[in-house]
């Protein structure tokens, strides 16, 4: 058993606020945006709904109507939740994950019970169903049933159904306790064991054929019967007295059955616009129709009101036909490019490509995030020749954060203008008249050209200029009708970078039309690998290359000159002497540079590193063991440049990260230092932002005694709330003395500790 820290000692209601009350406030947190509106389970306890979606759970504060998630962020194992279950008496509940991860709410903790993870079990571990009798939770998996231990907070047993030659090819879709038995629906058939046994051996299964062999789903004691849907897509519903009799329930209205849950004396069924209740009899006592599905599960509350989780719309409200579709995100987990604009707007584009850079034709729209609520922007249904998909990349204007375009990897260009669609662009045609539909990637250089990349074609480049026309760079033998292109940064030169998968990089000279192209080969590039995953400019003017095997970096002033260029290779300094390349033999997605110059490195299986700004030292590595990062596997990273947040967009969604550098200028903004007053009980640190950019800090008493001297990361200072001693300063007002690189500027702020 690991056990995550305890979050408060707080009661269960307030420990469902405790997060959204603390993120914005800490210097160093961590945000999900995730879609939270695809819920599969329901509960209610002490006035708090509980959802479990397959971006992970949530809840819903009656009285408040706060929607609060239960993510990594917030201390919980995993992402993608599969069930939650409330204990019928006492403030403890239960969150499973399709991954195997287990979350037992209890008395104010978090703890995660994740033995499954390291059992040598190498079937999916997917949990399907939780249930409570008394302290007990028995669980349903597809690799066979759990049985966990509350008081204990331990597993107290489990049964593996590949252990066992007749169960080899089953998997237990829902277990339940019924008639001093447990009961398990297994995709051949029903099965229970001895509730004093021990489940752990399968000879003690026994098979009821009451309602025959097949595909049994779920299972709800009621009124000394046991309920059970039957069929892969639920078409039937029997009530089951154990070798007694057995009852085929036919609701013409019916065509399938989704739920079926015991609350009091009630069975609920559910389709997917319909729920009934039925009471012993059998007899319909209440009935509900919406279009707002599909129905997966139901809950009343303590006065008796209905509530549905639904896998199109959430939450849905019974009594008014209203939906709640959970915490603020997108409205799906796809993220390709994230591009945050000073005004802190961020935008995403939610494209893809195959493993080798094809098309995936992904048709999810364009999304943002504006004053803190998450928008969809959905193309345009007349106008436009073809419905945008594989959104690739966007390059905000750079004097107008309400103007950007958005590159298509199969349907060209759009230009967006106050949160629209103003227009689509077609580059010029091709010879046979067609006109280039497929984007790579896109940039705008000093001169607010917009340089643009076709895929798949032997024009390289198109240069749409101010006045809309466009020009066209080829490289011949380069890029062609079978090869995609990939990013396109322009240097301090004014040179374009293009990113081309599987050639290497062109490097086109606008003002003397030279061409360069960089490639393995040793004096003309030097690079690791030719599948080239991004181009990213530093703060210094190098250009920095991401490639399936690391990481190059260019000084792009002497490209031209007709000496050698080779990349330059990052080493790692070793405390030990044993140094080694920054990221080799790893798949490097994106490259993204914060306000200190620092880089911020998105890896394909290995979480994300922040290097200093020469590469050679590694700050920090988020992997999804060792922080609340979603996946090892992150595709893109978006940096606000004001507050310093990152947007990490893995495989599993969108999270960020409060870090601690900004973009600063030579001149100092509105400072903010926080948390301030410093209490007694806070130990963290202390940021101090809008700063000069690389401003120098002293702090010192009232008396002009120094307490801690530090330097900026851009516009914002990091301090350990330590004296130079590594003591905690003494309860009084302290001054932050700041200027900026040439002494141009100052400014004095203060800070109260409390002791």
């Amino acid at each position: 058993m690991v056990q995550a820290p305890p979050l408060r000692l707080l009661s269960f209601a307030l420990l469902l606020q405790f997060s959204a009350i603390c993120a914005q406030n800490k210097p160093e947190s961590w945000r999900v945006h995730l879609p939270f509106f695809r819920c599969a389970h329901i509960d209610f306890q002490q006035g708090n709904l509980l959802l479990a979606s397959d971006q992970g759970a949530w809840s819903y504060n009656l009285q408040t109507i706060e929607r609060q998630p239960f993510s990594k962020a917030e201390g919980f194992s995993a992402v993608e939740s599969s069930v939650v279950r409330a204990h019928p008496s006492k403030p403890w509940a239960i969150i499973t994950y399709r991954s195997g991860h287990v979350d037992l709410i209890k008395n104010g903790r978090v703890i995660g019970l994740n033995s499954l993870l390291n059992a040598g079990i190498n079937d999916s571990k997917f949990i399907r169903s939780a249930e409570w009798f008394g302290d007990t939770v028995l669980l349903a998996a597809d690799f066979g049933a759990v049985i966990i231990d509350a008081n204990q907070e331990v597993f107290r047993n489990s049964a593996i159904l590949n252990n066992s030659p007749q169960f080899t090819t089953e998997t237990c879709q829902y277990a339940a306790v019924f008639n001093n038995r447990f009961w398990f629906a297994l995709s051949s058939g029903l099965y229970s064991s001895p509730l004093n046994g021990n489940i752990k051996d399968l000879t003690s299964w026994s098979l009821h054929a009451d309602a025959g062999p097949g595909f049994y789903l779920k299972l709800a004691p009621f009124n000394g019967k046991l309920y059970a849907i039957k069929g892969q897509t639920g078409d039937s519903l029997f009530a089951i007295v154990p070798g007694v009799s057995v009852q085929n329930l036919q609701f013409p209205d019916f065509p399938s059955f989704n739920q079926i849950r015991t609350i009091g004396n009630r069975l609920y069924i559910l389709t997917d616009t319909v729920a009934i209740a039925i009471d012993p009899q059998q007899s319909p006592i209440w009935n509900f129709h919406s279009p707002f599905g599909l129905f997966k599960d139901i809950v009343q509350d303590d006065l008796g009101n209905h509530y549905l989780a639904t896998s199109r719309n959430g939450l849905l409200f019974a009594a008014t036909n209203q939906t709640a579709y959970g915490p603020p995100g997108p409205e799906t987990r796809n993220a390709y490019d994230i591009k945050v604009l000073p005004n802190g707007d961020v935008w995403v584009a939610t494209g893809g490509r195959t493993p080798l850079w094809g098309a995936i034709f992904r048709r999810d729209q364009l999304f943002y995030r504006r004053q803190g609520f998450w928008r969809v922007l959905r193309e345009p249904e007349a106008g436009y020749p073809l419905g945008h998909a594989d959104l690739l990349a966007i390059a905000p204007d750079p004097d107008n954060p309400s103007r950007l375009f958005v590159a298509a990897g199969i349907t060209g260009l759009y230009e967006i203008n106050n949160y629209a669609y103003s227009s689509f662009i077609q580059g010029p045609p091709l010879p046979m008249g067609l006109n280039r539909p497929g984007l790579g990637g896109l940039a705008f250089d000093r001169q607010k050209n917009l340089w643009v990349a076709p895929t798949y074609d032997p024009i390289g480049l198109l240069c749409l200029k101010t006045d809309n026309t466009f020009s066209a760079v080829d490289f011949p033998n380069f890029t062609s009708n079978s090869v995609p292109t990939g990013d396109v940064v322009v240097d301090d030169f004014g040179h374009v970078w293009l990113a081309v998968w599987s050639r290497g990089i062109a490097v086109y000279n606008p003002s003397s039309g030279q061409k360069q192209y960089l490639t393995a080969t040793f004096n003309s590039g030097d690079l690791p690998n030719l599948h080239i995953r991004t181009l990213a400019k530093d703060k210094n003017g190098e250009i920095w290359v991401g490639t399936d095997d690391g990481i190059r970096v260019f000084s792009p002033g002497l490209l031209f000159s007709g000496n050698p260029i080779n990349g330059q290779k990052v080493v790692l300094k070793s405390d030990d002497g044993n140094n080694e390349l920054l990221l080799a033999q790893t798949i490097v997605n994106d490259i993204q540079i914060d306000g200190g110059n620092r880089k911020w490195i998105a890896t394909q299986g290995a979480g994300v590193l922040l290097v200093s700004p020469d590469g050679r030292s590694i700050i920090r590595s988020f992997n999804a063991a060792n922080s609340p990062l979603l996946a090892d596997n992150v595709q893109c990273i978006g940096i606000d440049p004001v507050s310093g947040e990152v947007y990490f967009g893995t495989e599993l969604g969108i999270i960020s990260y409060q870090g601690n550098a900004s973009e600063a200028n030579d001149q100092f903004g509105e400072v903010l230092a926080f948390p301030n007053p410093i209490k007694p009980n806070y130990d963290g640190p202390v940021t101090i932002r809008g700063l000069a950019r690389n401003a120098h800090l002293k702090i010192t008493d009232v008396a002009g005694n120094l307490v801690y001297e530090l330097q900026a990361d851009g516009g914002t200072a990091t301090w350990n709330g330590k004296r130079f001693d590594g003591r905690r300063p003494q309860t009084g007002v302290y001054l932050v003395w700041a200027t900026n690189e040439d002494g141009s500027e100052s400014m004095a702020t203060k800070l109260i500790f409390i002791h």
